[in-house]
């Protein structure tokens, strides 16, 4: 090979590891482009948040004093929030509705609890959260007695809202659960009656 050639050679595989080094080591760091930073992205993101129960089934006894958690996944961090909650109130009685370890130091502004219509009206709010925690408050609720009501649901409503002080969090949605009622007395399995030999 001609010397030449193997300048040419030399020259353009320094040139490449140049654009490699450049390609994975470089612009990681973020000295190009510094612009692209993970920070910007994150604060041009919407103020999203949903909310459901858990669990989203719940297998409750019937005249049994039993709870739901009310859950909340968001990418900000809500100074504020309204939950209204309906529930059929001939399947179910004596609820009453507690924060959940979200909030540090809660505040309750809202709290009412229509019996006759089975409506929550909840507002809770806080200056700091719990990073460990994402529940927002406890339902407690006892089922009619078994039979009268198989199954029931609680739900939200639409003006269940969210505030990160002065800007609205958007809902994306709001998940409901389905209480399945079991007997709170055993009910034994029916069997054949044994066959009269004559």
């Amino acid at each position: 090979m001609s010397k030449k050639l193997i300048l040419v050679l030399v020259v353009f595989i320094l040139a490449l590891c140049n654009l490699a080094y450049i390609k994975f080591f470089f612009n990681q760091e973020g000295a190009t482009y510094p612009q692209f930073s993970r920070k910007k992205v994150v604060s041009n993101q919407p103020l999203e948040a949903s909310l459901s129960f858990l669990p989203n089934t719940l297998i409750a006894t019937s005249s049994a004093i039993t709870s739901a958690e009310v859950i909340l996944e968001t990418n900000s961090q809500p100074t504020i929030v309204q939950l209204e909650i309906a529930y059929d109130p001939t399947a179910l009685y004596s609820v009453s509705i507690l924060p959940g370890d979200y909030f540090i130091e809660p505040e309750i502004p809202l709290e009412k609890i229509d019996y006759k219509n089975g409506r929550i009206s909840y507002a809770i709010s806080g200056k700091s959260v719990n990073s460990a925690s994402n529940r927002i408050a406890t339902i407690n609720f006892t089922p009619v007695n078994y039979g009268i009501k198989k199954s029931t649901e609680i739900k939200f409503l639409q003006k269940t809202s969210l505030r990160q002080n002065s800007k609205v969090v958007e809902l994306k949605y709001a998940i409901g659960a389905t209480i399945v009622i079991k007997p709170s007395f055993f009910i034994p399995v029916a069997t054949p009656s044994a066959a009269i030999v004559q």
